[in-house]
């Protein structure tokens, strides 16, 4: 993975904070950071990125307890 990969998951991740993406959107969005760290433009997670993941960021699933209860 290059540095820019790297640097792009990690500062999407960060953002999500545990929140999660459809997969192509994930991709899309990591795409357009690594570009723009290329490039040298900031902020990297600009209003229209920012605002994009916070209307299709989804709280991960909570994981299921078993029913540990006896009658």
């Amino acid at each position: 993975m290059a540095l820019s990969q790297f640097a792009a998951h990690a500062l999407v991740g960060s953002y999500l904070k545990g929140r999660q993406l459809p997969d192509a959107l994930l991709t899309s969005i990591l795409d357009a950071v690594e570009v723009r760290l290329k490039d040298g433009k900031v902020p990297v997670l600009d209003d229209s990125l920012r605002e994009l993941i916070d209307s299709e960021a989804t709280d991960p699933e909570a994981p299921q307890l078993a029913n540990t209860r006896t009658h």
